[in-house]
């Protein structure tokens, strides 16, 4: 509360103020703010105010994000493993700078797996409306690789996210014999980063511009994931028969025309996958998921295309 001295030099200055600057008087709690933190008490204020005003808290600074280790020139192979894997034992735990480096190996993990049935749309044809279409009315691309060439499948936007979507739930079946902590701010990382990566190609190879169709899309592209893992669980779960059901459904639509030696190349693969990760420590296996980003930019192939490829000459 203001002393009388202030009271009366404020309503003095009230009334020789002109009309029109007294009608934009502020709010009634604008004042009451401004009364407390600008207003010049008297003496017998401040001591008053020196007895009840409470301390400022004090705040520690942000602790700075944990540096890179540097790596020696002449550190060989192996012993650049063995660091990998003890800077990512801890991934995901707790800690800012754990948490970015989730972000980033997730990041590029997710890129290596939606490049295993990626396609595109050409654009000359998508500038003229030509886009030729399937049977069901899904745009044709373009695409090569395995899963076209060797598989049956078209390259089309469902068949490349049910195929990210197949490596997404190889690695999720994994990640969930890790810490509990692991598994979460993995796999949520993984799954919002692949719908990121869906959402732009709708956008880019589609050029669905409507961000309210392409919310639809992301939605009905989530049930499916939730019902993918369902399936596959149960697939795992009952046996090959219940799994190459599963994956005759998500992969292949239900299509009578598929050829039954492919889904059985499919269902080798899972099944080769999940044992091999299975054998694996759980600081291994962060680091051979760290490890893909590092071999795609090399040009190398990853884990699962060589896993891929022993399944198919397994089932032939």
């Amino acid at each position: 509360m203001a002393c009388r001295s202030c009271s009366a030099t404020t309503n003095l200055l009230s009334q020789r103020s002109p009309a029109s600057l007294r009608q934009f008087r502020p709010s009634r709690a604008a004042r009451q703010l401004s009364s407390r933190r600008y207003y010049h008490p008297s003496p017998a204020h401040q001591a008053q105010d020196a007895k009840t005003t409470q301390p400022a808290p004090k705040f520690s600074s942000p602790a700075k994000p944990a540096s890179l280790p540097k790596v020696p020139d002449d550190m060989s192979t192996s012993a650049m493993q063995a660091m990998l894997r003890k800077n990512l034992s801890g991934i995901g735990k707790s800690g800012t700078a754990r948490q970015y480096a989730v972000y980033g190996a997730t990041e590029r993990l997710v890129e290596v797996l939606c490049k295993q049935a990626a396609y595109r749309i050409d654009p000359v044809l998508r500038k003229a409306g030509t886009v030729p279409e399937t049977e069901g009315g899904e745009q044709l691309g373009e695409g090569e690789g395995i899963w076209f060439e060797k598989l049956g499948l078209q390259p089309t936007f469902s068949a490349w996210a049910q195929v990210s979507m197949l490596h997404l739930y190889l690695v999720v079946a994994r990640l969930r014999g890790c810490d509990a902590e692991v598994f979460k701010s993995w796999e949520s990382q993984l799954v919002d980063h692949f719908f990121h990566k869906a959402e732009a190609r709708m956008g880019v190879e589609h050029e669905i511009t409507s961000g309210m169709m392409r919310q639809r899309y992301l939605k009905d592209l989530f049930v499916q994931w939730r019902g993918l893992i369902m399936a596959y669980d149960e697939g795992v779960a009952k046996g090959d028969a219940v799994l190459a059901s599963a994956v005759w459904r998500n992969l292949y639509k239900g299509s009578e025309d598929v050829d039954v030696t492919v889904v059985t190349g499919v269902v080798n693969f899972m099944r080769k996958t999940l044992a091999i990760q299975d054998k694996m420590e759980d600081e291994s296996f962060l680091a051979a998921l760290e490890g893909m980003g590092a071999a795609d930019r090399l040009g190398e192939r990853n884990l699962y295309q060589d896993i891929l490829k022993l399944a198919l000459e397994g089932s032939e």
